[in-house]
Protein backbone atom coordinates (compact mmCIF):
# COMPACT_ATOMS: atom_id res chain seq x y z
CA UNK A 1 0.00 0.00 0.00
CA UNK A 2 1.07 3.54 -0.61
CA UNK A 3 1.93 5.98 2.15
CA UNK A 4 -1.36 7.81 1.59
CA UNK A 5 -3.31 4.55 1.92
CA UNK A 6 -1.51 3.70 5.16
CA UNK A 7 -2.26 7.14 6.61
CA UNK A 8 -5.89 6.82 5.55
CA UNK A 9 -6.16 3.45 7.27
CA UNK A 10 -4.58 4.72 10.47
CA UNK A 11 -7.10 7.53 10.58
CA UNK A 12 -10.01 5.17 9.84
CA UNK A 13 -8.88 2.76 12.55
CA UNK A 14 -8.59 5.55 15.13
CA UNK A 15 -12.09 6.73 14.24
CA UNK A 16 -13.38 3.16 14.50
CA UNK A 17 -11.92 2.76 18.00
CA UNK A 18 -13.19 6.12 19.22
CA UNK A 19 -16.68 5.70 17.77
CA UNK A 20 -17.30 2.08 18.72
CA UNK A 21 -15.19 1.62 21.87
CA UNK A 22 -13.70 -1.48 20.24
CA UNK A 23 -10.10 -2.13 19.26
CA UNK A 24 -9.16 -2.82 15.65
CA UNK A 25 -5.82 -4.23 14.54
CA UNK A 26 -4.62 -4.91 11.01
CA UNK A 27 -1.65 -7.22 10.43
CA UNK A 28 -0.03 -8.54 7.27
CA UNK A 29 2.75 -11.11 7.31
CA UNK A 30 4.79 -13.29 4.99
CA UNK A 31 5.78 -15.72 7.76
CA UNK A 32 3.42 -17.14 10.39
CA UNK A 33 6.21 -19.08 12.18
CA UNK A 34 4.51 -22.40 11.50
CA UNK A 35 1.17 -21.27 12.96
CA UNK A 36 -2.21 -21.40 11.30
CA UNK A 37 -3.72 -18.00 10.39
CA UNK A 38 -6.11 -18.40 13.32
CA UNK A 39 -3.33 -19.13 15.79
CA UNK A 40 -1.16 -16.31 14.46
CA UNK A 41 -4.00 -13.78 14.63
CA UNK A 42 -5.03 -14.79 18.16
CA UNK A 43 -1.47 -14.77 19.51
CA UNK A 44 -0.59 -11.45 17.88
CA UNK A 45 -3.63 -9.82 19.48
CA UNK A 46 -3.04 -11.35 22.93
CA UNK A 47 0.73 -11.04 23.12
CA UNK A 48 0.88 -7.37 22.09
CA UNK A 49 -1.60 -6.04 24.63
CA UNK A 50 -4.43 -5.12 22.28
CA UNK A 51 -8.07 -4.86 23.34
CA UNK A 52 -10.20 -2.38 25.26
CA UNK A 53 -11.71 -2.84 28.70
CA UNK A 54 -11.42 -5.74 31.11
CA UNK A 55 -12.41 -8.26 28.44
CA UNK A 56 -9.85 -6.94 25.92
CA UNK A 57 -12.67 -6.35 23.46
CA UNK A 58 -11.84 -5.83 19.81
CA UNK A 59 -10.89 -7.54 16.58
CA UNK A 60 -7.87 -8.26 14.41
CA UNK A 61 -7.80 -8.59 10.63
CA UNK A 62 -4.89 -10.67 9.31
CA UNK A 63 -3.65 -11.01 5.75
CA UNK A 64 -1.37 -14.05 5.58
CA UNK A 65 0.67 -13.71 2.37
CA UNK A 66 2.59 -16.92 3.10
CA UNK A 67 -0.48 -19.14 2.80
CA UNK A 68 -2.68 -16.73 0.81
CA UNK A 69 -5.29 -16.62 3.55
CA UNK A 70 -7.04 -13.90 5.53
CA UNK A 71 -8.59 -14.20 8.97
CA UNK A 72 -10.72 -12.22 11.44
CA UNK A 73 -10.11 -12.81 15.14
CA UNK A 74 -12.61 -11.44 17.69
CA UNK A 75 -12.26 -10.96 21.44
CA UNK A 76 -14.57 -9.84 24.25
CA UNK A 77 -17.93 -8.41 23.23
CA UNK A 78 -16.91 -8.48 19.56
CA UNK A 79 -17.35 -12.29 19.69
CA UNK A 80 -21.09 -11.75 20.10
CA UNK A 81 -21.32 -8.87 17.63
CA UNK A 82 -19.44 -10.61 14.82
CA UNK A 83 -21.04 -14.03 15.03
CA UNK A 84 -20.28 -16.79 12.53
CA UNK A 85 -22.86 -15.63 9.97
CA UNK A 86 -21.69 -12.04 9.98
CA UNK A 87 -18.05 -13.05 9.66
CA UNK A 88 -18.94 -15.35 6.77
CA UNK A 89 -20.73 -12.45 5.04
CA UNK A 90 -17.66 -10.22 5.42
CA UNK A 91 -15.34 -12.99 4.19
CA UNK A 92 -17.51 -13.84 1.18
CA UNK A 93 -17.81 -10.19 0.20
CA UNK A 94 -14.04 -9.69 0.48
CA UNK A 95 -12.72 -12.75 -1.35
CA UNK A 96 -12.77 -11.39 -4.90
CA UNK A 97 -11.04 -8.14 -3.91
CA UNK A 98 -8.44 -10.16 -2.01
CA UNK A 99 -7.75 -12.28 -5.10
CA UNK A 100 -7.33 -9.10 -7.16
CA UNK A 101 -4.88 -7.62 -4.66
CA UNK A 102 -7.15 -4.76 -3.57
CA UNK A 103 -6.10 -5.11 0.07
CA UNK A 104 -6.69 -1.47 0.96
CA UNK A 105 -10.29 -1.69 -0.24
CA UNK A 106 -10.83 -4.88 1.74
CA UNK A 107 -9.53 -3.38 4.98
CA UNK A 108 -11.75 -0.32 4.58
CA UNK A 109 -14.70 -2.62 3.89
CA UNK A 110 -13.99 -4.73 6.99
CA UNK A 111 -13.89 -1.56 9.06
CA UNK A 112 -17.16 -0.27 7.62
CA UNK A 113 -19.02 -3.57 7.82
CA UNK A 114 -17.86 -4.24 11.38
CA UNK A 115 -18.83 -0.73 12.45
CA UNK A 116 -22.31 -1.33 11.03
CA UNK A 117 -22.69 -4.57 12.94
CA UNK A 118 -21.56 -2.87 16.14
CA UNK A 119 -24.28 -0.29 15.62
CA UNK A 120 -26.85 -3.07 15.11
CA UNK A 121 -25.68 -4.90 18.21
CA UNK A 122 -25.53 -8.68 18.68
CA UNK A 123 -27.93 -10.66 16.51
CA UNK A 124 -31.08 -12.05 18.12
CA UNK A 125 -30.58 -15.27 20.07
CA UNK A 126 -26.81 -14.95 19.81
CA UNK A 127 -25.01 -17.67 21.75
CA UNK A 128 -21.46 -18.92 22.02
CA UNK A 129 -20.42 -22.45 21.12
CA UNK A 130 -17.08 -23.64 22.51
CA UNK A 131 -15.63 -25.39 19.48
CA UNK A 132 -12.77 -27.22 21.22
CA UNK A 133 -14.95 -28.50 24.07
CA UNK A 134 -17.49 -29.83 21.60
CA UNK A 135 -14.80 -31.80 19.76
CA UNK A 136 -13.40 -33.32 22.94
CA UNK A 137 -16.85 -34.30 24.13
CA UNK A 138 -17.70 -35.87 20.79
CA UNK A 139 -14.54 -37.99 20.77
CA UNK A 140 -15.15 -39.16 24.34
CA UNK A 141 -18.75 -39.99 23.48
CA UNK A 142 -17.65 -42.05 20.47
CA UNK A 143 -15.16 -44.04 22.58
CA UNK A 144 -17.70 -44.78 25.32
CA UNK A 145 -20.39 -45.70 22.80
CA UNK A 146 -17.99 -48.01 20.94
CA UNK A 147 -17.00 -49.85 24.12
CA UNK A 148 -20.63 -50.18 25.20
CA UNK A 149 -21.64 -51.41 21.75
CA UNK A 150 -18.90 -54.06 21.63
CA UNK A 151 -19.78 -55.24 25.14
CA UNK A 152 -23.46 -55.50 24.26
CA UNK A 153 -22.70 -57.43 21.07
CA UNK A 154 -20.51 -59.94 22.93
CA UNK A 155 -23.12 -60.42 25.65
CA UNK A 156 -25.89 -60.94 23.10
CA UNK A 157 -23.78 -63.46 21.17
CA UNK A 158 -23.01 -65.46 24.32
CA UNK A 159 -26.69 -65.47 25.31
CA UNK A 160 -27.81 -66.69 21.89
CA UNK A 161 -25.07 -69.31 21.73
CA UNK A 162 -25.84 -70.76 25.15
CA UNK A 163 -29.62 -70.80 24.87
CA UNK A 164 -30.64 -71.21 21.25
CA UNK A 165 -27.84 -73.56 20.29
CA UNK A 166 -28.58 -75.55 23.45
CA UNK A 167 -24.97 -75.96 24.51
CA UNK A 168 -26.03 -76.47 28.12
CA UNK A 169 -28.29 -79.48 27.36
CA UNK A 170 -28.59 -82.57 25.11
CA UNK A 171 -32.20 -81.97 24.11
CA UNK A 172 -33.01 -82.55 20.43
CA UNK A 173 -36.09 -81.04 18.86
CA UNK A 174 -38.23 -83.63 16.93
CA UNK A 175 -38.19 -81.79 13.60
CA UNK A 176 -39.93 -84.46 11.52
CA UNK A 177 -42.71 -85.22 14.02
CA UNK A 178 -43.50 -81.60 14.99
CA UNK A 179 -43.14 -79.79 11.65
CA UNK A 180 -45.62 -79.22 8.84
CA UNK A 181 -45.67 -77.44 5.49
CA UNK A 182 -48.55 -75.69 3.74
CA UNK A 183 -48.16 -74.28 0.24
CA UNK A 184 -50.42 -71.41 -0.83
CA UNK A 185 -50.59 -69.16 -3.87
CA UNK A 186 -50.91 -65.38 -3.61
CA UNK A 187 -51.22 -62.74 -6.33
CA UNK A 188 -51.02 -58.95 -6.03
CA UNK A 189 -52.15 -56.60 -8.80
CA UNK A 190 -50.84 -53.03 -8.92
CA UNK A 191 -53.68 -50.60 -9.60
CA UNK A 192 -52.17 -47.10 -9.26
CA UNK A 193 -49.50 -45.01 -7.49
CA UNK A 194 -50.03 -42.09 -5.11
CA UNK A 195 -47.23 -39.49 -4.78
CA UNK A 196 -47.35 -36.90 -2.02
CA UNK A 197 -45.04 -33.85 -2.00
CA UNK A 198 -44.56 -31.14 0.56
CA UNK A 199 -42.30 -28.15 0.95
CA UNK A 200 -39.68 -28.44 3.69
CA UNK A 201 -38.57 -24.94 4.72
CA UNK A 202 -34.88 -24.35 5.28
CA UNK A 203 -33.91 -23.85 8.92
CA UNK A 204 -33.02 -20.28 9.84
CA UNK A 205 -29.27 -19.56 9.88
CA UNK A 206 -27.55 -20.03 13.21
CA UNK A 207 -26.78 -16.88 15.16
CA UNK A 208 -24.07 -18.58 17.19
CA UNK A 209 -20.46 -17.57 17.63
CA UNK A 210 -17.93 -20.41 17.57
CA UNK A 211 -15.24 -19.82 20.19
CA UNK A 212 -11.89 -21.38 21.02
CA UNK A 213 -9.06 -20.80 23.45
CA UNK A 214 -5.88 -19.10 22.27
CA UNK A 215 -2.48 -20.15 23.57
CA UNK A 216 -2.70 -17.40 26.21
CA UNK A 217 -5.96 -18.81 27.58
CA UNK A 218 -8.10 -16.00 26.11
CA UNK A 219 -11.35 -16.91 24.36
CA UNK A 220 -11.62 -15.89 20.72
CA UNK A 221 -14.09 -16.11 17.89
CA UNK A 222 -13.44 -15.61 14.22
CA UNK A 223 -13.22 -17.02 10.74
CA UNK A 224 -11.49 -16.50 7.43
CA UNK A 225 -10.94 -17.50 3.85
CA UNK A 226 -8.40 -18.01 1.07
CA UNK A 227 -7.41 -15.85 -1.88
Amino acid sequence: MSADEKNSLEQAINEFKEKNNQDFVFVSTENTDGKTPEEYADDFYDNNGFGLGNDKSGMLFLIDMEHRKFHISTTGSMIDILNDNRINQIVNSSTEDMKDGRYYDVIKYVLTASSGYIKDGPAANTHRVARDNSKAFSILTIIIASIAGIGSAIGFYVYISRNYLLKKATYHYPYYEMSSLDLTESRTSKVFDITTTRHIPKPPPSSGSSTHMGSSGTSHGGGGGSF
